[in-house]
């Protein structure tokens, strides 16, 4: 057996090792990608069960002092939720640029790898020509297979994060919608108030009450 064939085993069996590799770093990016998607299912339903809190809201309390507190107390209550969930999101954007790193990283190593089975393909071609060797020919299409697998890899895990990126894009819209509900339920709370105020002291200006106003030293105020 001549010297460039058995560099070029070498070099073939390593390359099937590293390819191996690189389908055990893509098992484990899969796995990191799991979690991924149930805090984001969780933080869906968790928006859903406090947009469900906020409906009832309307219909809980006829007496306007204690109407008002529990809009007051579930808004602060949605409100700290809301800031919970951007830190969540937070969180995920990060883990999400650390999988794209890894994605980006596993790319350039099948790049590398590419790169190091074409040049041996053509050191095995000469080899082939000059002895004629049919086990190079097995490693050469075995080789072929593996690249296929990581190229199949690699296109799994880019479906996957534009998956995740879809699923935050709608975590984001479900956020504003509940900053819209949290703030029609508190208008409307107000507006409820109002209208018993009307009907048990209909002598008082109402014109002074506002949503926008504040209590400044015992006085209503424009802001």
């Amino acid at each position: 057996m001549s010297t460039e064939l058995r560099v070029a085993r070498k070099e073939a069996t390593d390359l099937r090792h590293k390819v191996q590799l690189l389908a055990q770093e893509k098992i484990e990016l899969e796995s990191k990608l799991v979690p991924y998607r149930v805090k984001v299912a969780d933080l869906e339903t968790l928006i859903k069960a406090d947009a469900a809190k906020v409906k009832k809201l309307e219909q809980r309390s006829a007496d306007r002092e204690v109407f008002l507190g529990k809009v007051e107390k579930e808004r602060d209550d949605t409100m700290a939720k809301l800031a919970e969930a951007n830190k969540e999101n937070g969180k995920i954007a990060a883990e999400l640029a650390q999988a794209q790193a890894e994605s980006k990283k596993v790319a350039e190593d099948l790049l590398q790898a590419q790169e190091t089975i074409e040049e041996l393909k053509k050191q095995a071609e000469n080899v082939y020509m000059r002895q004629h060797n049919a086990n190079l020919a097995e490693a050469l299409a075995a080789s072929d297979q593996k690249l296929k697998e990581a190229e199949s890899a690699i296109a799994t895990l880019t479906t996957e994060k534009v998956v995740l990126e879809t699923d935050k894009a709608g975590f984001e819209a479900e956020k504003a919608k509940l900053w819209e509900e949290a703030a029609d339920t508190f208008a409307e709370g107000f507006d409820f108030a109002l209208e018993q105020l009307k009907c048990a002291f209909p002598e008082v200006d109402r014109s002074q009450l506002s949503i926008e106003f504040e209590v400044v030293d015992g006085k209503v105020v424009r802001p």
